[in-house]
């Protein structure tokens, strides 16, 4: 079994190949930019959230492990009862608006769950140009064009996720594409305020908090 201490971006084994990973049970942990994923993943595998966890029927001590959406074509035999996997609603999107990943990770597991994280359209503007400045420092430091190569990433984030229609969109999108995954257990979570509260999943609820 892997270890609660498995990389962020540790490479998962080829999902079309004839044997699937040993895993128990998937955890998508969906949002805009900077909408918590990674501090939200981090803190489910360090038994923060253990609410949260329970809700999810995840049970105290699993051994677990955590990938971003875009390793999926690859599984280098991994063994977890659960894994979250750390899906960008701007990076997983293809231009159509449809989440072609959603195919990937339906392959890998029987159980799924899905929690979609959201924060007011004004903190997740602050939140990006904050995290663009500082790559912007970075660049300023780095010879030019090694510092500026993730640039255009991180402005093309900022330009789709800049206000709340933009938002509303973006979501929506993978509201449509969470309905074909149909996971087991879908919550969300307003990750704007710092004690968090999970909810059933329900896109008319979330959308107000934009």
């Amino acid at each position: 079994m892997e270890s609660a201490d498995t990389p962020m971006h540790a490479k998962v084994q080829d999902t079309t190949r004839e044997a699937r990973p040993a895993i128990g049970h998937v955890v998508v942990v969906a949002g805009a930019p900077a909408s918590g994923k990674t501090t939200l993943i981090r803190r489910c595998r360090a038994g923060e959230l253990a609410q949260l966890c329970g809700q999810l029927g995840i049970p105290p001590g699993a051994s677990c492990a955590a990938v971003n959406a875009n390793a999926l074509d690859q599984l280098d035999g991994l063994q977890a009862e659960v894994l979250y996997v750390h899906y960008d609603l701007v990076a997983g999107r293809a231009e159509d608006g449809a989440h072609p990943r959603c195919r990937d990770i339906a392959r890998i597991t029987d159980t799924l769950s899905v929690v979609v994280l959201a924060v007011p359209a004004p903190v997740l503007s602050r939140r990006l140009r904050w995290r663009l400045a500082r790559r912007l420092g970075t660049a300023l430091l780095k010879p030019w064009g090694a510092g500026a190569r993730g640039l255009p990433r991180h402005v093309r984030k900022l330009r789709d996720t800049s206000g709340r229609p933009q938002l509303c969109g973006l979501y929506r999108e993978w509201d449509r594409a969470q309905a074909e995954l149909d996971p087991g257990r879908a919550l969300w979570v307003d990750t704007s305020i710092r004690r968090l509260r999970s909810s059933p999943y329900d896109f008319e609820a979330l959308a107000r908090l934009f």
